[in-house]
C-alpha cells in the first residue's frame, strides 16, 4: 500500500508544480506557485527585469550564475520578447527558466488567445 500511496503522491506532485500560463495581472500571490508569462523585456537590472505583458507590467528577479559563458543571444535584453517560467516565493516573482521568443508573432498569439477564450478552453 506505500508504493500506491508514493506514486499517487509523486503524480499529485508532479501535476501542482507545473507552470500555469498566465497575464501578469492574472497571477495570484497567494495561491499560484509556478507560473509561465510571456512579454516584452522594459527594463534590466543588475538582479531583476521588469517585463510587460501590454496590459501590466511586473518585476522578476534572477540570479546571475557567476563563472558561466553565456553567449550574447542568451542574455535578456530590452525589447526583445520572451516567455519567462517563475516560481512565487515570498509574494515575488523569481525566473526559473528564460525563454526567447525573438520569432514570436504577437498578433498571431493574441488571435489565438481570443480562439482559446471564445471557446471556453
Amino acid at each position: 500500500h506505500e508504493k500506491i500511496r508514493n506514486k499517487k503522491l509523486n503524480i499529485s506532485i508532479i501535476i501542482m508544480s507545473y507552470y500555469r500560463p498566465k497575464h501578469i495581472a492574472e497571477i495570484d500571490f497567494r495561491n499560484d506557485v509556478k507560473v509561465a508569462v510571456i512579454g516584452k523585456i522594459a527594463a534590466v537590472g543588475e538582479k531583476s527585469f521588469t517585463l510587460d505583458d501590454g496590459k501590466s507590467k511586473a518585476e522578476i528577479a534572477f540570479e546571475k550564475i557567476e563563472n558561466l559563458n553565456l553567449s550574447a543571444e542568451a542574455e535578456v535584453k530590452p525589447e526583445k520578447f520572451y516567455r519567462i517560467f517563475c516560481s512565487i516565493v515570498e509574494k515575488q516573482l523569481r525566473a526559473d527558466v528564460v525563454q526567447n521568443l525573438n520569432a514570436f508573432d504577437v498578433n498571431l498569439f493574441s488571435r489565438t488567445e481570443e480562439l482559446y477564450k471564445k471557446s471556453g478552453v
